[in-house]
């Protein structure tokens, strides 16, 4: 594999920060590969050990287990002990069966669980702007760190489920979302500092979760932030098309289909394709960018749906093909919603199946050829620098090139021969004189099979 320039910058990525982290046991499962898979398993329907004996037995060997904090939510912020004893008979059930598990806190001291938030079933979390509450919730996570530390299937914290500081102001592009959220001084990644180091004065590799705000939505993460810590995970949450998998009535939707995307903000075939180099983008972006692991923590389809099982595989494998660990909502829900076992057998089996295949992808520490023809950039939204970055499984002839919305050819970005690998180019709107605006990249090879592709990249001034 070669270096060179133009007037572009392009270099070729090859990342082995990782190989100091190889002492951390629990955290080498995360560079593992999609190590971790299994299902979100909340107490709001009573758990039993046969139910964890059965998730076990399913091929899962992790639970992502649902904790309503050790506090109350509001003062004088007691300590609530049935919580606690929920959480602990949870932990308990795993440590029996022998599965790992993480500790996923949905409350605690001026924070509600998102769900009776945005349903209107509690009021509104008020920690976003509260240090002294801030301050009790992250006491709060390093009392629960240190009191389930000893035991090996103590997979990981994930110290906030799905932070929405601004409530239900989701309709926000992810970079007006960001500027609402300085606007307001609300700083997630400083909130976030607190919450891990608060963790790390109980245990120092602990690994630690770090969910998105937004419901943690793939969207998201063109405006997520990493943190320094050497031991932190990145997740996501996957429920789009939410007329598809939130539709109460069974049976009337139907995969691959043509839904509303609030990334073109028109109606999209929504296949896997489309999820790969679309609704992911930003999430691959992100991983690609910093090499760290993802977990997809919640995913899945209420109610049977015609396409359900090729829509379920469809996003399983695309966690394999990213070594993405996954977890699906929600283990024997009582309602019977997202239950796959009373879907059928079909259901049931494709499941199980996700349990059990192979990853396509490779660990962190490698250095790879990548196996798919694919274009990413980092940041997007962007001022006024991008990186767009290249994975090509091929020697060819690339043209890549910028045009506007309307198609109007800007500049070729570079035309020349690439060798397989990784290949990032330095996009600068300063140079090319270019206003606010989204922008689209083509890419496309002179003689291999693949086809061409488009990336939508949005210039923010």
């Amino acid at each position: 594999m070669r270096r060179f320039t133009c007037c572009i910058f392009i270099a070729i990525m090859f990342s082995n920060s990782l190989f100091a982290q190889s002492s951390n046991s629990k955290f080498i499962k995360w560079q593992t590969p999609s190590f971790f898979r299994g299902y979100n398993v909340l107490n709001e329907f009573p758990k039993t050990l046969e139910d964890i004996a059965d998730l076990k037995a399913s091929g899962a060997n992790y639970a992502m287990l649902g904790c309503f904090g050790f506090q109350d939510v509001d003062s004088p912020y007691t300590v609530k002990q049935n919580y606690i004893d929920e959480i602990d008979s949870l932990v308990k059930y795993c440590r029996t069966v022998g599965i790992y598990y993480a500790i996923a806190v949905r409350q605690g001291p001026g924070r509600r669980d998102v769900y009776l938030e945005s349903t209107g079933l509690a009021n509104k979390s008020t920690i976003w702007k509260r240090p002294d509450e801030q301050n009790l919730y992250a006491s709060m996570l390093k009392d629960i760190t240190s009191r389930y530390l000893p035991d090996s299937l103590f997979a990981a914290i994930i110290p906030i489920v799905e932070p929405n500081p601004l409530f239900d102001d989701t309709a926000y592009p992810p970079e007006l979302f960001k500027n609402k959220l300085d606007a307001e001084g609300i700083i997630m990644k400083d909130i976030y500092s607190l919450f891990i180091d608060s963790i790390r004065t109980v245990s120092t590799d602990i690994p630690i979760v770090v969910q998105n705000v937004s419901y943690s939505s793939a969207e998201y993460f063109s405006i997520l932030e990493k943190q320094s810590d050497h031991f932190t995970v990145y997740e996501f949450h996957s429920y789009r098309p939410q007329a598809y998998t939130k539709q109460e009535a069974p049976n009337t939707k139907t995969y691959p289909g043509m839904y509303f995307s609030i990334e073109w903000f028109s109606n999209m075939l929504h296949d896997k394709n489309f999820f790969k180099t679309t609704i992911y983008e930003f999430v691959i972006a992100f991983q690609d960018s910093h090499h760290v692991p993802i977990v997809m923590g919640e995913f899945g389809v209420m109610k049977q749906q015609n396409g359900g099982i090729q829509f379920l595989t469809d996003l399983s494998d695309i966690a394999l093909e990213r070594g993405w660990h996954f977890a699906y909502w929600d283990w024997r829900r009582g309602d019977g919603m997202w239950n796959y076992e009373l879907m059928g057998a079909d259901y049931w089996n494709a499941v199980k199946a996700s349990f059990i295949k192979p990853t396509t992808s490779v660990s962190l520490d490698n250095d790879i050829i990548p196996n798919e023809f694919r274009i990413s950039s980092y940041p997007n939204p962007f001022n006024p620098k991008t990186k767009i970055k290249i994975f090509s499984p091929v020697n060819d002839f690339l043209t890549l090139k910028l045009v506007n919305i309307l198609g109007q050819e800007i500049t070729t970005l570079f035309k020349g021969e690439i060798f397989s690998g990784q290949f990032e180019f330095e996009l600068d709107s300063e140079k090319l004189n270019l206003s606010s605006s989204p922008y689209l990249v083509k890419a496309a090879f002179s003689n291999s099979k693949f086809q061409p592709l488009v990336h939508k990249i949005i210039l923010l001034k």
